[in-house]
Formats: C-alpha cells, structure tokens, sequence
C-alpha cells in the first residue's frame, strides 16, 4: 500500500483514501474505541482524541471504521524516515463469514487502509481483546508517551 507525502510547508502523512463513507452505518453500531492523549493536567487539562475505531454489524458482515488524527510536533515516523509534523488517515473494511473473530479482522481491514503495514497489525489477529493494548503500543510508536495516553470503549 502507498502512503502519499505531500509537502507544503510541512510534512504531512496522508494515505490513499478509503471508502469510510461506504462502510458507516446508521444503524448497527456496537462498539466504539478512542485512544485520548493527556498532554497537560496543570493548570489546565489538555487532551485530545488521536485514534478513533468504530465497529458496525449486519447480519453477515461486521464493519469498521478508523481516524487517526495527530497533530503533533516531530512526530516519529514508525513507517518510514521522514519526520512528521502531523497525520491524518482514515480507513474501513469489514469481515464476513465465521471461524475466526469477524470485529478484529474489520479492525486489520480498516487500519490497513489508513497505511499501517499489517506486520504491526498482527497483535489483533489473537482476538478483539488485544485491541486496547495494541491501541496504546500504536500510539507510541508515533512519539506519544505511553503513560500519557487513555483508551476507552463505548458500547450501544
């Protein structure tokens, strides 16, 4: 998969698009997991949601959807050598069938599509328990510190 650089005054990391719009639902929306960054408590808290996943479900087919939005100064960049000054990607895709977890190969799809190898995704494909964790390591791997970071789920 090709991730586009586009240089204007600085650098920014923009994926190919993915079909989000295609893949969000109205209706069957079940979990939801966003990935907060405390930045500053005093005086004042500063926080800001930098990854956001929502899974959607039909009866065949499980549907997922991702932002990943950091804005960031030098930001590290796990995938490649250039600096980022930001990211902002968003991907989908969905599972269908059975015999093995249909929410954690939607999640592999749709962060798949926003430009992250599926070398790094492999932690997923144990199960959609692994998602917090992973949820947390990926966020690190772009610079932010760990201890700083709160992941939280949303069910309907």
């Amino acid at each position: 998969m090709e991730t586009k650089i586009k240089e204007k005054k600085e650098k920014i990391w923009v994926p190919k698009r993915a079909m989000v719009q295609a893949h969000r639902r109205k209706k069957g929306f079940f979990r939801c997991y966003g990935v907060i960054y405390i930045d500053s408590i005093e005086p004042k808290i500063n926080s800001r949601e930098i990854i956001e996943l929502r899974l959607y479900e039909s009866p065949s087919r499980i549907y997922a959807c991702a932002w990943i939005r950091m804005y960031e100064h030098k930001l590290k960049n796990p995938f490649g050598e250039n600096e980022l000054t930001s990211v902002a990607a968003n991907g989908s895709g969905y599972a269908g069938g059975g015999g093995y977890d249909l929410s954690a190969a939607a999640i592999v799809e749709a962060l798949h599509k926003c430009g992250i190898p599926y070398e790094v995704l492999r932690p997923i494909d144990s199960g959609i328990n692994q998602v917090p964790s992973f949820l947390v390591e990926l966020a690190g791997m772009f610079g932010f510190d760990r201890n700083k970071i709160i992941v939280y789920q949303n069910y309907e």
